[in-house]
């Protein structure tokens, strides 16, 4: 029972070969084009969670594993480089398109796909940071194809398939509940619907067993490296591990699941000025495309549950969980965590779409394969990086000039930029922390 699709490699389909070329033309433009220079969140993850004792621990909502985890592999196996880290978000979003390509045949739904993605300045640009949302939004994309193959072939397998996907998703970050509960609350509804209540058993087994164990771990080593931040060391923790766990256990609790950056209160105001204004630091560009998405989902559900009810199907329930849940959740996220939602909306949109195609006469047809596809010719032409991703760009040039000589960088780089020095170039310094200056301090 497959869940890829095999594709002749030697004889590729038309369409295989759009895409091919429409990913080698975004590669081109992000990686070859344009000059790259860190935000602050990609240090502090570069900072914090780079190393294997390390890249498990959640003491912030910087911290998304997938992304820690790839992080690492791409450190240890070839060094520090900067443009493979971010090669881990694009790598996720050509596992995207892969993906839908095993969903959908026809070319106006890409035509739509990438004119979402080129005319939104926050999922075009995540596409190529080194921060976890691709990441996520791929393993939620995956799930979301599991689960329409089980919708669609009562196949089990595909429902093992996609419980683990789903707590592979949980642990990635926190933000993720947006997407689990709608995901299990529907599966329970068709639980209940088809009488099989062995789907409890499977979930028992591929979700919550797994997802218990794996949160007690993140628990556990988020509440060690607070609670004994002067013994952070592998032979004391093996040593003291049964006293460990007892003590750390409810500190790294807390610390995963009450966080202040989660106490961001829902507010209709707050979201319309976010989609339409942006936020402060990097995002100061309107979401008007996210915003279209969410208000297109919401519009396409009233009208099927008021004039089309015997055309609704599972994913119409998952969504309408989804924005109840949203706003029970009662939480006002980073503009950022709005990829993984577009992405959510969009494969919901997508499959509405070729249901449509498939009942339009061809000369309708016709007329939206030329209009979409000139509008994807023009973003895909004018669409770039955008600078105000270059956030260290001021910083990085500063120190350029004096990495290479330590003591110069000391006199010259204020906290923060020796801060990013120190994660940026990590071979070009030694540092240690003088107590008495408060101040990290670089040495040849």
């Amino acid at each position: 029972m497959k869940i890829i699709n095999n594709y002749n490699l030697k004889y590729p389909s038309l369409l295989d070969l759009f895409l091919l070329i429409v990913i080698v033309i975004i590669f081109f433009k992000i990686f070859i084009l344009h000059d790259h220079y860190p935000l602050h969140d990609e240090i502090i993850s570069l900072d914090r969670y780079l190393e294997p004792k390390n890249f498990i621990r959640r003491d912030s909502t910087n911290n998304q594993l997938f992304l820690s985890f790839f992080g690492m592999l791409i450190n240890f196996i070839y060094g520090f480089e900067f443009i493979l880290f971010r090669m881990i978000s694009f790598i996720s979003f050509v596992g995207i398109i892969i993906i839908l390509r095993n969903s959908f045949s026809k070319f106006i739904i890409y035509f739509v796909f990438f004119i979402i993605i080129l005319s939104s300045d926050l999922l075009f640009n995540y596409t190529y940071l080194y921060r976890g949302y691709y990441v996520g939004s791929f393993l939620l994309i995956l799930n979301l194809h599991l689960l329409k193959k089980y919708f669609h072939n009562n196949a089990i397998q595909f429902l093992r398939y996609s419980f683990l996907t789903t707590t592979l998703l949980f642990i990635h970050s926190i933000y993720t509940v947006y997407f689990i509960i709608p995901i299990l609350m529907t599966v329970f509804i068709k639980t209940y619907v088809d009488k099989k209540f062995i789907n409890i058993k499977i979930c028992i087994i591929y979700f919550i067993t797994p997802s218990i164990i794996l949160y007690s771990l993140i628990f556990v080593i988020t509440g060690f490296a607070q609670t004994y931040s002067g013994n952070l060391n592998f032979s004391f923790l093996i040593n003291n591990l049964f006293e460990i766990s007892q003590n750390s256990f409810l500190p790294g609790l807390k610390t995963v699941f009450f966080q202040d950056a989660t106490k961001l209160y829902f507010s209709f105001s707050a979201l319309f000025e976010k989609l339409t204004k942006g936020e402060s630091g990097i995002m100061t560009t309107h979401q008007i495309t996210i915003l279209l998405i969410i208000i297109t989902s919401i519009v396409n559900l009233i009208y099927k549950l008021i004039f089309k009810r015997l055309t609704l199907n599972y994913f119409d329930c998952m969504v309408g969980i989804f924005f109840i849940s949203y706003f029970l959740i009662n939480r006002n996220p980073w503009l950022r965590v709005f990829v993984p939602i577009t992405f959510f909306l969009i494969f919901y949109l997508l499959n509405e779409i070729n249901l449509l195609m498939s009942k339009i006469n061809k000369n309708h047809y016709k007329v939206l394969i030329i209009s979409t596809s000139i509008i994807f010719l023009i973003l895909i032409v004018l669409t770039k990086p955008n600078e105000n991703y270059n956030q260290l760009k001021n910083e990085i040039a500063k120190i350029d000039k004096v990495k290479d000589n330590c003591s110069l960088a000391n006199s010259k780089l204020n906290n923060y930029e020796i801060w990013i020095m120190i994660n940026f170039y990590p071979n070009s310094c030694k540092y240690y922390y003088n107590n008495k200056l408060k101040k990290n301090i670089l040495i040849d």
